[in-house]
């Protein structure tokens, strides 16, 4: 018996080869599609589990604050704490402490925004032209913003440069201030004023009644500067400053910040993130910080009237962001007027004060420079951490000091397409407007980024003294004079990098410390933001809002929320009673992503939800989701935008969870499948080839038996040298792919190639054992009654599949499981990906696990080809005394072989119709409803087989080349 079977291996060398590398292949993919799909599934439950426990658990919030969007959706809105009111009273607070199980609640009180200013000097000397008398330089600054898309043009800045000699007015120095100049021969004009309206009236030429209000409009902000470069000058640089004029000329730019305010318990929130671990300078908030009072006594810096004068004023301390979350800069170009104009101002003019006049005239440009936010960010940082008094802290005039407080509003979100839109807001000129500031020059407090188009409404909670940014008429009663105003006192500067966050891909919402933006949500957003996302500007207004960039306590927030401040405004406003906008809530002990930890959150839920009355939202196991959101255009420059939106999309987690295993357990069946159905044919086709042969070998006299035993031994002998085989290969390829072998699958090779070969070889070799011997050596066509003549090639070839039925089928249903695995992989990785994509946890874990979708489609499809080029060539080789006879008869190479090749791509499109077909079938049958992708996919796996079936037959057609046609023709 070895005797026949290592004869009858060796007779057909080529045949035994070709099975035993199909069965080697299919071995080698089980191991390795099944070690990768085991491997992915851990990986991918691993960054579940890593990123199912976000900073906190549980997200409080005032009752009624979810839109009707988050709740048609299911989803929570992530950019709204700057514009989240207030609403949750302290004693809910410490009741929601209280409760067991609650480890840390963290409370956040907005108490809205406050307008701070630094000022940037700009060194002017290369500007200036050597040797020249008098002459006169025009600043104008255009502040870009939005990632350059829009360009915000503010009051240009004349600067009169002289060499005689400057002296400063000693009239009421608080108003205005005056540049006296001396000529040589000792009389002296007035050349400069350093602050005044466009205009004589003061009410801002050129206003043209703009809805942006005076205090917005460019042509209310010119101002003009003097500079003299005589060592005898005494004109000091800023009406407050004592010290001589500069040796070098500069001009002073003043850029205004809008800083949020926030309150917050200092224990809880350390508790929580960390916040004390990333203070940078000074020291962390501490329970007890609260308001206070700082006074101090006027030495004659304002006006010799309040020379000796104690004036008092309420602070509170800060802990400031080291970095501010506006990165607007601002662009300075710097031009030359003609001489005519410095000729004027020297000779004793008003024109220096006169701004209107002075636009009209033409302009010689000289160079630009640029100035950004973070340059005056940090000047403010070092004002409210000076220990100096109010004016004197920063030695320029501003105070760190609240003078007004404006909240605003969430945007007003409707559906758009598959997304949302923000409605733009038609603010009134007030919104913006304080009496604090008043229209001229840059130092009106306020940015001009606020006359931009707005998509949240504003409320203005200014004092209703008119005075509150001097100090209140008259001495009070203790002999001092209190101010309205409140002081900014910075303890310390922290790093908002350096504070805990959570994991990455579970950022929480309502998050004080991460860099807000939005990416562009379509291409042309993302192109015209140069590929970066929208972040905030300095319009508190606009489509992106600002994190806190100042920490208080909750009792020091107080002092900006006592009257005159209170405004009652729905939605936004401020609510002394009821000052907390949301809290924080993380519960004690481990949190897994297993029910029993789900139901403990769930329980403590709603033991806030009794206790309070407040609205309850479940984090953990949460991820963010991208929202693509519209914004309207801007004025300046800014193209309407679709930007992608980050909100909280609850429970992806589990749902990722149970996505994966189950996708992981179907795939896993399928490779099985397939390199089953790769075994099984490829065994079962060695067999088929040798009918005749073992027709014979019964017409000789061979046994039953041993004929069933002769087939088995040999079908035992390739099937374990292939699962051999196929498990080296499976170590070698291994590392090279990435996949960790597990020992098992590898183990498991040579008993699963040696049992679906013996069983693939069950069913011919009986049927061989069975059978008549002198049927077994005819050739399997069926009797045709009436035969037809057929002129075309393609017309043969669909009469040709229908004289051998079963050979047909059994070559269209090899190809059709093998199409119907890939095409079933195909739509499980579909179905998998819209199920859990769209999050940033969903979107890592597709990352994950895609290549092994991908490699498991590949093998499939390479599987599937393998099984149809084994039936194709025993086709041809069963029908190889046909194929010489046609050509013996006058046909040609290239006519037999578009004769096979249409044999070939019928076989394919029967195969496309019944793989294709069970596939989408059984898909319909586990999911009644499906996306049109699915079918999408049906139809491309269906395309795949046709042109796997013509691929495949590029190797047994070549054997068309190579018949014995003499022999065959001889045999017949």
């Amino acid at each position: 018996m070895w005797t026949a079977v290592r004869a009858q291996l060796g007779y057909r060398r080529e045949r035994t080869v070709a099975t035993l590398l199909a069965i080697l292949l299919a071995v080698t993919s089980f191991a390795l599609l099944s070690s990768a799909a085991e491997g992915a599934q851990l990986q991918a439950v691993g960054t579940v589990k890593a990123n199912y426990r976000p900073l906190y658990d549980i997200l409080v919030r005032p009752r009624g604050a979810a839109s009707a969007l988050e709740h048609s959706s299911g989803l929570v809105q992530t950019d709204q704490l700057s514009s989240l009111g207030a609403g949750i009273t302290t004693a809910q607070w410490q009741r929601i402490l209280a409760l067991p199980g609650v480890a840390v609640a963290a409370p956040v009180a907005v108490g809205g925004y406050v307008m701070q200013t630094g000022e940037v000097a700009v060194d002017l000397t290369r500007y200036l032209k050597p040797g020249v008398e008098n002459q006169v330089l025009r600043i104008d600054p255009t502040w870009v913003t939005d990632q350059g898309t829009s360009r915000i043009p503010d009051g240009p800045i004349y600067f009169y440069a002289t060499t005689d000699p400057l002296r400063g007015d000693p009239k009421d120095l608080v108003d205005q201030f005056y540049a006296l100049q001396q000529h040589p021969d000792g009389s002296v004009s007035r050349v400069c004023v350093y602050s005044q309206p466009a205009d004589s009236s003061g009410t801002g030429a050129g206003n043209g009644g703009s809805t942006q209000g005076p205090a917005l409009s460019p042509s209310a902000r010119s101002s003009s500067d003097c500079w003299s470069g005589n060592q005898n000058s005494t004109y000091p640089t800023y009406p407050t400053d004592s010290q001589q004029q500069a040796a070098a000329p500069h001009v002073l730019i003043g850029l205004t910040v809008p800083m949020l305010v926030a309150g917050i318990d200092p224990a809880q929130e350390a508790a929580l993130d960390g916040l004390d671990r990333s203070v940078l300078q000074g020291r962390y908030l501490t329970e007890s910080d609260g308001p206070s009072t700082s006074s101090f006594t006027d030495a004659d810096r304002f006006s010799p009237a309040t020379a000796g004068q104690v004036f008092r004023s309420p602070s509170i301390p800060v802990l400031a962001s080291s970095t501010p979350d506006t990165g607007d800069r601002l662009q300075v170009t710097v031009s030359s007027l003609p001489p005519s104009a410095a000729a004027s101002i020297a000779s004793g003019s008003s024109l220096i004060s006169r701004p209107d006049q002075l636009g009209k005239l033409p302009a010689t440009r000289s160079g630009s420079t640029t100035v950004t936010t973070e340059q005056a960010y940090r000047q403010i940082l070092a004002a409210m951490a000076s220990p100096l008094p109010v004016y004197a802290a920063q030695g320029t005039g501003f105070d760190p000091v609240a003078s007004s407080i404006w909240t605003t509003g969430a945007p007003t979100l409707t559906p758009h397409g598959s997304g949302l839109i923000e409605q733009p807001v038609q603010l009134p000129p007030a919104a913006w407007h304080s009496a604090a500031y008043e229209p001229g020059a840059h130092w009106t407090g306020l940015p001009v980024q606020l006359g931009d188009t707005a998509t949240r409404g504003v409320v203005n909670h200014s004092p209703t003294d008119v005075n509150n940014n001097l100090y209140e008429p008259g001495a009070a009663p203790d002999g001092t004079h209190p101010r309205t105003s409140t002081e900014l006192r910075s303890v310390g500067v922290f790093d908002p990098a350096k504070v805990n966050l959570g994991p990455a891909l579970a950022p929480a919402p309502m998050d004080l410390y991460s860099q807000p933006g939005a990416p562009g949500a379509d291409p042309a957003s993302r192109t015209a933001l140069g590929g970066q996302a929208l972040g905030p500007d300095g319009d508190p207004a606009g489509p992106v809002a600002q994190r806190p960039t100042l920490l208080t306590t909750l009792s020091a927030l107080t002092q900006l929320q006592k009257p005159p401040y209170v405004d009652t405004a729905t939605g936004f406003g401020i609510d002394p009673a009821a000052p907390i906008s949301t809290i924080r809530v993380r519960v004690t002990g481990r949190i897994g992503i297993d029910a029993l930890s789900r139901d403990r959150i769930s329980a403590i839920a709603d033991s806030i939800r009794r206790a309070t009355g407040l609205q309850v939202d479940f984090v953990t196991g949460s991820s963010s989701t991208a929202v693509a959101t519209g914004i309207p255009a801007g004025k300046y420059g800014r193209p309407a935008l679709t930007l992608a939106q980050p909100w909280l999309k609850q429970g992806v987690a589990a749902v990722v969870v149970t996505a994966v295993n189950r996708k992981s357990l179907l795939l896993a069946v399928l490779v099985l499948v397939a390199c089953a159905l790769a075994v099984g044919n490829a065994a079962g086709a060695a067999v088929r080839a040798r009918v005749t042969e073992l027709g014979v070998l019964a017409c000789l006299g061979w046994s039953r038996p041993r004929l069933f035993q002769l087939v088995f031994t040999e079908a035992a002998v390739v099937g374990a040298a292939a699962g051999v085989g196929g498990t080296g290969c499976a170590f070698a390829l291994a590392p090279a792919l990435g996949v960790h072998l597990r020992l098992l699958y590898a183990l498991l090779a040579l008993p699963a190639a040696l049992l679906l070969s013996l069983l693939a070889a069950l069913g011919p070799a009986w049927r061989a054992t069975r059978a008549d011997p002198g049927a077994a050596v005819r050739p399997a066509v069926a009797f045709v009654r009436r035969p037809r003549p057929r002129r075309r090639i393609s017309a043969l070839a669909r009469s040709n599949l229908l004289r051998a039925p079963g050979r047909t089928l059994l070559g269209s249903v090899s190809l059709a499981l093998g199409i119907a695995a890939l095409t079933l992989i195909a739509m499980i990785d579909l179905a998998f990906h819209s199920t859990v994509s769209g999050t940033l946890l969903g979107d890592a874990v597709v990352l994950q696990t895609r290549p092994t979708d991908y490699l498991a489609a590949g093998v499939t499809a390479l599987l599937g080809a393998v099984a149809v080029a084994d039936v194709l060539y025993v086709n041809i080789r069963e029908r190889a005394s046909e194929f010489a006879l046609l050509g013996a008869t006058g046909w040609s190479d290239g006519q037999l072989t578009r004769l096979a090749g249409y044999e070939a791509a019928g076989l394919g499109v029967l195969g496309a119709v019944l793989g294709a077909g069970s596939a989408l079938g059984l898909a319909t049958a586990l999911q009644p409803t499906l996306p049109s992708a699915v079918y999408l996919t049906a139809a491309l796996g269906a395309v795949t087989a046709v042109l796997l079936a013509v691929i495949a037959a590029a190797v047994p057609l070549r054997s068309l080349r190579n018949l014995p046609t003499a022999r065959l023709l001889a045999e017949e």
